[in-house]
């Protein structure tokens, strides 16, 4: 039997999907819901940066339970299997295999151009099996791109079993002390309620391993209860679902190092990949003594998914995270009236923290007491005559509802406040209530805050709306010291980083306790010195971070997963958003092949006939379109005329490479290097070379008015008397 499994893509901007199943009968055109699961196997493999999530599903069509007619048959023939899901655009798709019955194994697909992709698909008979997985990008309702799959397999008999294998990678979520990972493939998992009784549902099964901390056992962040025991080098857990779904989960796993420094690189085909993580580093010297005054106005008995007591329990971390021996704290509350703990200013010890955040849970109010706090505290400050810090956490939401009533409280407060007073306020409202002030929505007391932290020089965070596990990373954002406007230099040994992808969500503001995180490439040996640069208390940082190899021992997949990562952002953050011209096209198109990566203009396929039906379309392109006309044969160059150009990708210099044999010096020489427009950037004149053997011509960036070019891809062309030969080159600066 003739089996057909393509990978495509197709590119759309309309809402986004949900994951689901369905079956349609091949000659009848009938829908079918319901699947009996016979495997459900996700498999997590987590190191630095990035994890990689493969999923194995067996399943066949499953009965439909009615209450006249119970646990009903589909009707039988040959079925197409279609599936929606989708992944956050940061994912890549790397791998689809699909179980051969005939060989009795799984056959991996093959690069084929998406047109040959889709009339293979369309035009199989009914005796073959057939794949097809498109991917369609859309934006969400926030604006954000997320890619979804339409993935369909046929024809599938509607007693027998399909079994695929999917592979992913995508970067961790990262959080001040954890990586976070967050599995999507419960959107393959198809069961329904009240079907139990007609079909089996085999519980899905978890295999995960951290690289980075093997012996760690990994810690149910969210959505999933399961007990886990190693197996092997794995920990594995089971799901077991009783008549519950099976939904979305997330892992907690240990930082990638345990000293904020990590490194790891990737050498492959003379091209050199490395991730790394650190954090900034800030000397404990540095840290100068403070008076700390922290005020807790919370009234709840749940705040933003937690209740009162581990909300605040959660608070302790931040508070020993931002402050050191050298600080003094004093703490104020909500109860009645403002009530201080302390009197005045006791020197900052954990034991300290413990007792008065204890003392905060055994005292809840009835009402925020927020504004006379605040009067208070400044009192207190004046009365103690510091200078001094005030650390707010609040749920009121009702303070500033006009723009006169905040006016009235800031003079109250922030104007009759002797010594330089800094607010820094964590919102920890939750209800929606917004008040129109000064042509603004303002949400709670928004308004309030955003003027005391503005005027004092401070900070405000918001707590809601954001996922349970960034709350701590707020209030420490909100805290803790933090060097600003943040920039790096990775410099190797002997050599220099470029086309540097940074993976820190668009941060640049980083506290004692972010890790700085990027990949990309480079020439030079280990280690690495890491140049980091910013600004703390109103001045320049500057420190210099060595970074030496992580030694641990990890498979092949995982450390070319950088170099793979680098490929799929460069196609879709890069390549894809240029103007698509038939030259662009071809080089992602090229890239997708040798990387193995899904693109939006190729996909995979099983069997690949030969290495040249895959790209067939493309190659007839570069062909005449008038079969009439008479046909030129090709030039044929010298065997010993080259061009080549290392580094490649490059920033800021490469250096281009040719040889000649003594045919083609002969005459007028040329080296010309075109943008994808086919516009002319730079030109050499190279006629004046006599000598056969190696000419080097380096190409620092710049055209020939010298001015610097824009990254992306060019074309360097070189022509003699007898030839003319090209090369393409990537600059990302």
């Amino acid at each position: 039997m003739k089996k057909n499994i393509l990978f495509l893509i197709i590119l759309f901007s309309t809402s986004n999907l949900f994951g689901g199943f369905y079956a349609v009968n091949i000659s009848t055109s009938n829908y079918w819901h319901y699947t009996e699961v016979e495997k459900f196997e996700t498999k997590i493999e987590l190191y630095g940066l990035f994890y990689e999530t493969t999923i194995n599903l067996k399943l066949k069509l499953g009965r439909e339970y009615y209450w006249s007619n119970a646990c009903q048959k589909p009707t039988a023939g040959n079925y197409e299997f279609i599936w929606s899901f989708n992944l956050p655009k940061e994912s890549y798709i790397k791998d689809f295999q699909v179980w051969d019955k005939i060989k009795e194994k799984f056959v991996r697909a093959g690069i084929i151009d998406l047109s040959s992709a889709e009339a293979d698909y369309n035009s199989s008979v009914t005796n073959s099996v057939n794949g097809l997985l498109r991917q369609y990008m859309r934006r969400d309702y926030n604006g954000s791109f997320n890619l979804q799959y339409d993935m369909r397999i046929k024809p599938v008999d509607s007693e027998e079993y399909a079994e695929i294998i999917i592979q992913y990678i995508t970067p961790c979520k990262m959080q001040f002390n954890k990586r976070l990972v967050i599995d999507n493939s419960s959107q393959f998992y198809s069961k329904y309620s009240n079907y139990g009784n007609c079909n089996k549902y085999a519980n899905p099964k978890i295999r995960v391993i951290d690289y980075n901390n093997p012996d760690t056992e990994p810690k149910n962040f969210q959505n999933v209860n399961a007990q886990w025991t190693k197996a092997g080098a794995f920990w594995e857990t089971e799901i077991y679902l009783n008549n519950n779904y099976f939904n979305n989960f997330i892992l907690e796993f240990a930082p990638e190092s345990d000293n904020g420094k990590f490194l790891k690189t990737y050498t492959n085909t003379g091209n050199k990949f490395y991730q790394l993580a650190t954090l900034p580093h800030i000397k404990n010297e540095l840290r100068y003594p403070r008076n700390i005054v922290i005020a807790c106005d919370l009234i709840n008995e749940s705040l933003n998914g937690y209740t009162r007591d581990d909300f605040l329990e959660m608070l302790k971390q931040p508070l020993k995270i931002s402050t050191t021996e050298k600080d003094s704290l004093a703490f104020v509350l909500s109860d009645f009236n403002v009530t201080f703990l302390d009197t005045k200013f006791s020197p900052r010890t954990n034991d300290l923290i413990e007792t008065r955040i204890n003392a905060v849970k055994q005292t809840v109010p009835k009402l925020n007491t927020l504004p006379y706090m605040l009067k208070e505290i400044i009192q207190f400050l004046n009365e103690q005559n510091r200078d001094a810090e005030v650390w707010i956490v609040s749920n009121d939401y009702q303070t500033a509802q006009r723009a006169e009533t905040v006016m009235e409280l800031l003079q109250q407060t922030y104007f009759k406040a002797k010594n330089t007073v800094v607010f820094k306020i964590v919102d920890a409202g939750s209800s929606y209530r917004s008040y129109w002030i000064q042509n603004t929505n303002y949400r709670g007391n928004g308004y309030l805050y955003q003027n005391l932290s503005r005027l004092s020089g401070g900070n405000f965070e918001y707590l809601y709306d954001i996922y349970a596990w960034s709350i701590i990373d707020k209030v420490i954002d909100c805290w803790a010291p933090t060097v600003t406007t943040v920039e790096i230099d990775p410099v190797p040994n002997g050599g220099v980083s470029f086309s540097r992808v940074n993976l820190n969500g668009g941060n640049n503001n980083f506290d004692i306790t972010d890790r700085y995180f990027q990949y990309g490439v480079y020439e030079g040996d280990g280690p690495f010195e890491v140049k980091f640069y910013g600004n703390y208390l109103g001045g320049s940082y500057f420190t210099n971070i060595g970074l030496s190899e992580d030694e641990k021992d990890i498979p092949v997949n995982m450390a070319q997963n950088t170099e793979l990562y680098w490929y799929g952002n460069y196609i879709m953050n890069d390549l894809f958003l240029q103007p698509q011209s038939y030259s662009t096209i071809k080089y992602i198109e090229e890239l997708s092949v040798a990387n193995n990566l899904i693109t939006p203009y190729s996909g995979f396929v099983i069997p690949g006939p030969d290495g040249y039906r895959g790209f067939k379309r493309i190659f007839l392109a570069d062909s005449t379109d008038d079969n009439n006309k008479p046909q030129k044969d090709d030039p044929i160059l010298p065997e010993n005329i080259s061009i080549a150009a290392y580094p490649n990708p490059f920033n800021p210099y490469t250096t281009i490479n040719i040889e000649f044999n003594e045919e083609s010096l002969k005459g007028e020489k040329k080296l010309e290097i075109f943008n994808i427009l086919g516009q002319k950037v730079k030109s050499y004149n190279i006629t004046e070379v006599n000598n056969s053997g190696m000419f080097n011509v380096v190409w620092n960036g710049l055209n020939d008015s010298g001015t610097a070019v824009a990254s992306g891809t060019y074309i360097v062309l070189l022509k003699t008397s007898t030839a003319a030969k090209s090369l393409k080159l990537l600059l990302v600066r």
